[in-house]
């Protein structure tokens, strides 16, 4: 499957912001460490640019996964599933 130059951009967009959290969380959140503030404004950067270019800076399973925090789940008995569905 081919994908679209639009889809490459977005996952390296969000490969570079998931690297730049791996560095902030590397230094503990340090607020006073230098390359966690650079690492931050990378951030503020890329998503800056992707709501230019994407008009959005989260994705669809970003926004699937809200959307499903909202519906209210009911606890169900594993068991009970299982004899239901086998």
């Amino acid at each position: 499957m081919k994908r679209k130059t639009s889809d490459i951009l977005w996952l390296a967009f969000q490969y570079a912001k998931q690297d730049r959290i791996t560095l902030i969380q590397a230094y503990d959140n340090n607020a006073a460490e230098q390359a966690v503030i650079d690492a931050r404004q990378d951030i503020k950067d890329i998503e800056a640019l992707q709501l230019k270019l994407f008009g959005t800076t989260r994705s669809r399973l970003d926004v699937a996964i809200e959307n499903a925090e909202r519906i209210e789940l009911t606890p169900a008995n594993i068991k009970m599933l299982l004899d239901k569905f086998t």
